[in-house]
């Protein structure tokens, strides 16, 4: 069984008033719906996606940063191995 499963689909439709990397995982989530819908573009959608996951990247650099100062090691045993999520990218 994998250390972290995917969140139901119903998790997606709720709002954080804050802006924070859950947020932006929401927003790529409902823009990927968007493809070959309301007239747009695949190339506009994938530009979409592409800016908000880097910025979800970029703030999880940040906690995970913030973390380790506070509790060196946190991380220890708490992620699948990447090879071990049947290719899933």
């Amino acid at each position: 069984m994998a250390k972290t499963e995917p969140l139901p689909e119903e998790h997606m439709n709720l709002v954080n008033p804050q802006y924070s990397i859950c947020e932006v995982l929401r927003e790529i989530y409902h823009i990927a719906k968007e493809i070959g819908t309301h007239g747009f573009p695949a190339g506009e959608i994938a530009e979409k996606i592409q800016y908000r996951a880097r910025l979800a990247s970029a703030m999880a650099k940040k906690m995970d940063d913030k973390l380790k100062r506070y509790k060196p090691g946190w991380e220890k045993d708490m992620w699948d191995e990447t090879k071990d999520m049947g290719g899933i990218k």
